[in-house]
C-alpha cells in the first residue's frame, strides 16, 4: 500500500486590522475560495485556500494558505482551515459550530448536485448574527 500524506500547510499569510475579533457574539461572517493543482503522480495536489472573516464592525480578516499532500481529504482540509482561522480570531465556539454545520450542509449538497450551487464550484458564504 502506498503512503498517502495528509494535506500539510506549507505557507500562510494573514492580513488583519487587529489580533482578534472583539465581541464576536455581535456578528461574524465568512467567505472562502480555493484552487488546486496536481503535483506529480499518485494523487498529490497543491491546494490554495483563502478565507475572509468580517466582524460586526466590518473589520476584515484574511488568511491565505497553501497545502500540499494527497487529494483524498481536501474537503476536510478546507473545513479545518476555516475553523482554525475563526478560532485564532477568538470567535465564540458556539458561532463556529453553527457556521460549520451550515458549511457542511452546503458542501454536502454541492457534492450531491442539490441546492443552489449545482453548476458552480464549491464556494460558500456563511453569516452568523
Amino acid at each position: 500500500m502506498l503512503y498517502r500524506s495528509d494535506l500539510k500547510e506549507v505557507g500562510q499569510k494573514n492580513l488583519q486590522p487587529q489580533l482578534e475579533i472583539q465581541e464576536s457574539l455581535k456578528g461574524v461572517e465568512f467567505d472562502y475560495f480555493f484552487t488546486g493543482k496536481r503535483e506529480g503522480s499518485g494523487g498529490h495536489i497543491e491546494l490554495h485556500i483563502t478565507s475572509i472573516v468580517a466582524d460586526w464592525e466590518t473589520n476584515t480578516y484574511t488568511r491565505q494558505s497553501i497545502y500540499r499532500g494527497h487529494k483524498e481529504n481536501w474537503i476536510a482540509c478546507i473545513e479545518k482551515h476555516i475553523i482554525s482561522h475563526l478560532k485564532d480570531l477568538n470567535t465564540d465556539p458556539g458561532i463556529i459550530r453553527g457556521m460549520m454545520n451550515i458549511l457542511k450542509w452546503t458542501m454536502k449538497n454541492i457534492r450531491t448536485g442539490r441546492g443552489i450551487f449545482n453548476n458552480s464550484s464549491p464556494k460558500g458564504h456563511v453569516r452568523a448574527t
